[in-house]
């Protein structure tokens, strides 16, 4: 590999990751072989990557440039420093352990990312379950049933939050569904009506790319310190998505949770009210397809998002419900619900939002639909699309609702107007 924009993919480091993991007892070891793995593979990228090599190379030039240009040594820091986070830990230093990682994050400036499109975006919770189930049933695990919640990568044992998929797949595959459960699969859509902010650890190498020009106005240090910064914030996220290994997965204790769930009781302290990150799990099977629009480096990700979303203690309720006022959370349902239903569903409710005249609800509308075909249109599950699979008509079945529920306001507003006339 040659390119370091490719090296940098979430992709990559996942294949690094898995090595370091495979050939390492611990998760100190792997730590630390993944730190000998990424500065053998980034100083022969150095060497490498070129313009002679690059197809993006009026985008890539300043950035790799900056890039290329962080030492090792400064790299090989941040590996040991993390290193010695999950070592202190474990050892029942947690003072330090939570010293040295705000350390880390203040040094390198780590605190800034956080998703700015969040209310755009529409999310899905997956729960498995034989009988019918509320929209209340779900939100988080109630406080007063926090005995059931296991430890998970940005939770404690008893510590509940909302975990949060972009996609179907992502749901079923984070979820561990087989042939034999699908059937008491309950699924809900939610949009965040207000804005909640959510931290950003996406691996956005991608991203910043297509920002490259507006960075250009900054210039000089701006544009240097965004580059670093977000370099970083990608070995910050690879660190915290180390698999967990399928041979503890029935243990109670999970070492590469540790770090992940560090960074979240931190943000939690500074006020962030969640987490958007890429799922860990192997999507074996997912694959590409030219559309009219080829589909972008950045899209090619959104079906492996997911979202975490913090809780407040409430000692006169259950529930948060001041995070559930901001959450639209609509009726579970199963997958025999939406088989028949497909894309023309939703262009159809776009012309009958349209016909309202209501500018708002129609740009609503045509976000929500954009969004979605830029996203998901060009997927394949096993060769076959994901749009024509009963995960990805489910998929469409909730945003046809969500389409609905705005035809009917948009509908509402129309009738108050003529009759206020």
């Amino acid at each position: 590999m040659d390119c370091i924009i490719d090296f940098l993919s979430d992709i990559k480091q996942k294949d690094l990751r898995r090595l370091a993991q495979n050939q390492s007892e611990c998760y100190e070891d792997a730590i630390e072989l993944y730190k000998e793995l990424f500065i053998s593979n980034f100083s022969q990228i150095k060497d490498a990557c070129s313009d002679e090599k690059c197809d993006i190379k009026s985008k890539c030039n300043e950035l790799r440039e900056i890039i290329l240009g962080i030492e090792n040594a400064e790299i090989i820091d941040f590996f040991d420093k993390m290193k010695l986070v999950y070592i202190n830990w474990i050892d029942a230093k947690i003072k330090d352990s939570l010293e040295v990682f705000t350390d880390i994050m203040n040094q390198y400036e780590l605190w800034c990312f956080y998703d700015t499109d969040i209310k755009k975006e529409i999310f899905f919770k997956g729960r498995i379950e034989k009988n019918i189930l509320t929209r209340w049933e779900m939100f988080h695990i109630p406080f007063n049933k926090r005995y059931l919640i296991k430890n998970q990568r940005y939770s404690l044992t008893g510590q509940p939050i909302i975990y949060l998929g972009k996609s179907i797949v992502d749901i079923i595959h984070e979820l561990d569904i087989s042939d034999e459960n699908i059937g008491d699969l309950k699924i809900s859509s939610i949009r965040i009506k207000e804005d909640l902010k959510v931290y950003d650890l996406r691996n956005n190498i991608y991203d910043l790319l297509n920002k490259t020009e507006f960075l250009e106005v900054i210039g000089g240090e701006g544009i240097e310190k965004n580059y670093k910064q977000t370099f970083f914030k990608i070995l910050l996220a690879s660190i915290c998505s180390f698999e967990r290994k399928k041979e503890h997965k029935d243990y109670t204790f999970c070492e590469e949770y540790v770090i992940p769930q560090i960074l979240a009781q931190t943000l939690k302290n500074k006020e962030y009210d969640g987490i958007i990150y890429f799922s860990t799990k192997k999507f074996e099977g997912v694959s590409f397809e030219n559309t009219k629009e080829n589909i972008s480096l950045t899209n090619k990700t959104k079906y492996k998002e997911n979202v975490a979303l913090f809780t407040n203690f409430n000692k006169d309720h259950v529930y948060d419900e001041v995070l559930y006022s901001k959450l639209d959370i609509s009726s579970p349902i199963d997958l025999t619900k939406s088989q028949d239903f497909n894309i023309n569903h939703l262009d159809e409710t776009c012309k009958k939002i349209e016909f309202t005249k209501n500018q708002k609800e129609i740009n609503d509308s045509q976000v929500i639909v954009t969004i979605f075909k830029r996203e998901f249109e060009g997927i394949k599950i096993n060769d076959s699309k994901y749009i024509d699979k009963d995960m990805g008509k489910m998929h469409i079945y909730h945003l046809y609702c969500i389409l609905n529920k705005i035809l009917c306001k948009s509908s509402e507003v129309v009738i108050n107007e003529r009759n206020n006339s």
